[in-house]
C-alpha cells in the first residue's frame, strides 16, 4: 500500500479552517445503513461514536470525493485514512466539531475510503455526524468483505502504545499506531475483520489505573459501565488474549495503590493468579460457544526466562478441559520499551503461522 502525504497535508489545512460541507453536496448521516462499521461502536440517533482502538468505519460511494464531519473529543486522536485498499495517510484530528475532506479528485467511479482508529481510548473518544460527497455522487451499501473475526483482548502492547517511536517507550499519542499493532496486521494476513479491546496498563487482576480488564471487557463505550456490548450481534472465529504482562510488575509493588486496593496487605498466591485468569477464559468461551481461543503472553518481561506467568496460563487452560482453547507464548525479545512496529510485524507472522497450523485446522 502506498502512503500519499498530499492527502494528509490537504486534510491538516482543512482541519485548521474548521472547513464545513458545501449544503449543495450529498450528505448521508453516519448512522446509515449503508455505513459499516468494524468493532464496538455506539450509535445514537444520528452520529456514531468510536472509542476502541481498531475501530474502523468504511464507506462506499459513486463519486470523486468524500468528506466527513465528526468532532473529537481531545484533538489527541489519529486515524489512519485508507482510499480504495491502495493508498493511505494518517489523519489528525482537531478537538472539537470540523469538517475533513477524505478523498478529492478521484476518477468518477466507485470507491471506498475507511477510517480506522489508531488510537485508544485513554485519548479520547470521536463523535462522527455525517459523510458527504459532491451532489452527482451517490453512497452505496458497504458490507465487510471478510468471511472470518479474530478479537484481540490486551494491553499496551496489543494497543500498539509506542510502537512508532524508535524505542518504543513514547506515551505520546502520536507514536501510537493500532493499525500496525501485531492484532491488526494479523488479521489482515489472515484476510480476517479485526476488533480489539486493549488498554494501556491493564492487567487481569490488578492495573496502574482503576479498571481490570475482568471489569472492562463487558463494555460498549469504555467510559460508561452501564452500557454492555451485546455479544450476540457478533461471534468471532478466533480471540486471542495477551494479558498478565502489567500483574507481573504490580505485584512487585506493593506501595502501589492499585495493588492496595486489589491485594490489601498480603501478596497473592499463584493459585490466585490461575483461578482468576481461569474464570475470565471460561467467561470468554461461555459467550463465544465456538470460537478458539488463544492464550498468549509476551514479548516483553512476563516471558523472560524462569517467568511464572506462562506457567500460570498454562496450568488455567488444562483446567478448562477443552480442545478450542489454545496456549501460545510469544519469545523474550522486547527488553526495553514497548515493541517497536518492526517487533510487531514480527509478532504477526508468529502468531499467524500459528493460527494457520494449529487453531485453523483444528477448529475444522
Amino acid at each position: 500500500m502506498r502512503q500519499i502525504t498530499l492527502w494528509w497535508i490537504l486534510a491538516l489545512f482543512l482541519s485548521a479552517c474548521g472547513a464545513t460541507v458545501n449544503p449543495d453536496y450529498s450528505n448521508i448521516p453516519a448512522s446509515d445503513s449503508k455505513i459499516f462499521y468494524t468493532g464496538r461502536i455506539l450509535k445514537t440517533v444520528s452520529t456514531v461514536v468510536l472509542s476502541w482502538p481498531g475501530t474502523q468505519v468504511t464507506v462506499k460511494f459513486h463519486g470523486t470525493l468524500l468528506s466527513v464531519t465528526m468532532e473529537d473529543q481531545s484533538g489527541d486522536n489519529y486515524y489512519q485514512v485508507i482510499i480504495d485498499n491502495d493508498s493511505s495517510y494518517v489523519l489528525k484530528p482537531q478537538k472539537g466539531k470540523h469538517t475533513y475532506i477524505l478523498a478529492r479528485n478521484l476518477k468518477d467511479r466507485v470507491h471506498t475510503v475507511t477510517m480506522f482508529k489508531r488510537t485508544e481510548y485513554i485519548f479520547g473518544k470521536t463523535e462522527i455526524y455525517s459523510f458527504a460527497t459532491e451532489k452527482r455522487g451517490r453512497f452505496l451499501p458497504a458490507k465487510s468483505p471478510h468471511k472470518m473475526t479474530i478479537e484481540f483482548y490486551g494491553n499496551s502492547i496489543t494497543a500498539g502504545l509506542g510502537n512508532e517511536h524508535p524505542q518504543g517507550s513514547s506515551f505520546n499519542p502520536q507514536y501510537e499506531n493500532n493499525y500496525m499493532a501485531y492484532g491488526a496486521i494479523t488479521a489482515r494476513m489472515l484476510g480476517a475483520e479485526y476488533v480489539c479491546i486493549a488498554r494501556s496498563g491493564i492487567g487481569m487482576t490488578v492495573s496502574w489505573d482503576s479498571l481490570i480488564m475482568p471489569e472492562l471487557f463487558w463494555r460498549l463505550d469504555p467510559f460508561n459501565p452501564y452500557l454492555h456490548w451485546d455479544y450476540s450481534t457478533r461471534q468471532p472465529q478466533i480471540v486471542v488474549v495477551n494479558l498478565f504482562q502489567n500483574d507481573s510488575w504490580l505485584v512487585q509493588r506493593p506501595e502501589h495503590p492499585q495493588y492496595k486496593l486489589r491485594f490489601g496487605d498480603k501478596k497473592p498466591d499463584d493459585e490466585f493468579f490461575i483461578s482468576s485468569y481461569e474464570r475470565f477464559i471460561d467467561t470468554l468461551a461461555t459467550i463465544y460457544p465456538q470460537a478458539q481461543i488463544i492464550c498468549t503472553l509476551g514479548p516483553m518481561s512476563a516471558v523472560h526466562p524462569g517467568s511464572p506467568w506462562p506457567g500460570y496460563i498454562k496450568i488455567a487452560v488444562a483446567r478448562l478441559h477443552t480442545r478450542r482453547i489454545h496456549t501460545f507464548f510469544f519469545p523474550y525479545f522486547v527488553r526495553h520499551g514497548h515493541p517497536t512496529i518492526k517487533d510487531h510485524e514480527q509478532m504477526a507472522q508468529m502468531l499467524t503461522q500459528f493460527i494457520r497450523d494449529s487453531v485453523l485446522i483444528s477448529s475444522q
